[in-house]
């Protein structure tokens, strides 16, 4: 992208966001519940966005662990010819 179009999404997407994120707190923080209430809320905003990476590491050490199990499992003997 060429940067004289870049500059002023950037700029106007900036100023939009911490605008917009400062009125949000102001606005939020005349609920109670909100206010008192601000670190929890914090905590599970940060849970929740580690989450599909906590998700992902577990699942790729899953399918490590399932494929160095089944690598090492000993093959079924054969069935012996009935007679």
């Amino acid at each position: 992208m060429n940067y004289r179009v870049f500059l002023p999404f950037s700029v106007c997407g900036a100023t939009l966001w911490g605008g917009g994120v400062t009125l949000l707190g102001a606005w939020l923080g005349h609920y109670d519940f909100i206010r008192e209430n601000i670190e929890p809320i914090f905590l599970l905003i940060v849970f929740v966005s580690i989450l599909p990476g906590i998700i992902g590491a577990a699942k790729k050490f899953l399918d490590a662990r399932r494929a160095g199990a089944a690598a090492e499992a000993p093959e079924a003997p054969e069935a012996a010819p009935a007679s």
